[in-house]
């Protein structure tokens, strides 16, 4: 391999590196919180006595695949319009955001229905007592 590619191929590593790394923490966390659901959604389907299908399972893959594209996408819009302009929107937060929370509720969902503890209304309305509204 010429010093050239070399060169290139260091180059462009060093630029995903570097566009990855401030939002690996989202995407480590979306990725446990996909596991979490995947692992709580065998559970509920065994406690409804239904059969695990490995079609069901490599649906997580692909979701894991769509959430990394999501956040990767909100990363460049962020880089390439936002902060150039500085607006502070961060986009890439809430779309991660948008996404753990509705992971987070899925496994909280699959927990009910394994548990019959429902979490989900229970943090509910504990935040709206915090936050002084009714729940």
């Amino acid at each position: 391999m010429s010093t050239t590619l070399k060169a290139l191929f260091a180059g462009l590593g060093a630029w995903l590196v570097s566009f990855i790394m401030p939002v690996n923490r989202f995407l480590l966390f979306v990725t446990a919180l996909v596991v979490a659901d995947l692992i709580t959604g065998i559970v509920a389907a065994r406690k409804r006595s239904e059969k695990i299908r490995s079609d069901r399972m490599r649906g997580t893959v692909t979701k894991v695949a769509m959430y990394f594209i999501a956040i990767l996408a909100a990363r460049g819009m962020d880089v390439v319009f936002l902060i150039p302009k500085n607006l502070h929107l961060d986009l890439t937060w809430f779309i991660a955001a948008f996404i753990a929370v509705t992971e987070f509720k899925s496994v909280l969902e699959n927990v009910e229905e394994s548990t019959g503890v429902d979490l989900w209304t229970a943090v509910g309305r504990k935040l709206g007592k915090i936050f002084g509204k009714d729940g």
